[in-house]
């Protein structure tokens, strides 16, 4: 299963029917996605749900507070330093798909982008999903 997370889901509609008309298609449950507008959403949802979740794909800049991405403290940023401070989840990949160029964040990750547990794409650079949708093919079929 991947797990979306992003505030604006109209964003990301094309990549969520992308992935259940896959996942309809071959019926492989890796592909099945799940939507969440927000990580504090998402929280209980991954708790109880871990062992089906393959991967997390999350938008760094949702909408809380004043928008300042390093300086929020339920953002995406924030987000994915606490999944990969947990046990439970360190072994599931995550990208980050947003608009936001990687050097604008990437100093308040934990976690360095590093091709083999965290991935970045430019939601802009990738308009056409060139490099999400194989990316994914790749991580899953690892």
């Amino acid at each position: 299963m991947i797990v979306f997370i992003d505030d604006e889901k109209w964003v990301i509609k094309g990549i969520l029917d992308y992935f259940e008309n896959r996942y309809k298609k071959i019926n492989d449950s890796r592909l099945n996605p799940i939507h969440f507008f927000t990580a504090v959403d998402a929280e209980e949802y991954i708790d109880d749900n871990i062992s089906d979740i393959n991967l997390f794909i999350i938008d760094i800049g949702m909408d809380y507070g004043d928008g300042d991405l390093n300086k929020e403290t339920s953002g995406g940023v924030q987000f994915i330093n606490k999944l990969k401070d947990t046990i439970a989840t360190k072994h599931i990949p995550i990208i980050i798909l947003s608009i936001h160029n990687l050097n604008y964040f990437e100093s308040d990750l934990e976690y360095p982008i590093d091709n083999k547990s965290l991935f970045y794409v430019n939601r802009n650079d990738d308009a056409n999903n060139d490099l999400l949708y194989p990316l994914v093919d790749k991580i899953l079929n690892k």
